[in-house]
């Protein structure tokens, strides 16, 4: 969770953001981390037959939308 909004918050503040806005869009995203976590953990551990990290696929998903995001508003 951490990781991913973080690097939103810098995201935002690169592209010319206030840091009270990055603060927000930080914990934006790691509500989204949050709850992306918890579904990947519940699709691979709880009804899969393997392990499959499911904080690794967060970070995969939410840096590829800041990326995508930034991408965008730049």
């Amino acid at each position: 969770m951490t990781l991913p909004a973080s690097v939103a918050a810098v995201a935002v503040v690169s592209v010319g953001g206030s840091e009270v806005v990055a603060i927000l869009i930080g914990a934006v995203a790691g509500i989204l981390g949050a709850l992306l976590s918890e579904f990947f953990s519940r699709l691979f551990l709880i009804h899969g037959d393997t392990h499959i990290d499911p904080p690794t696929n967060t970070i995969f998903v939410m840096a590829t939308l800041v990326v995508v995001a930034t991408l965008l508003f730049t």
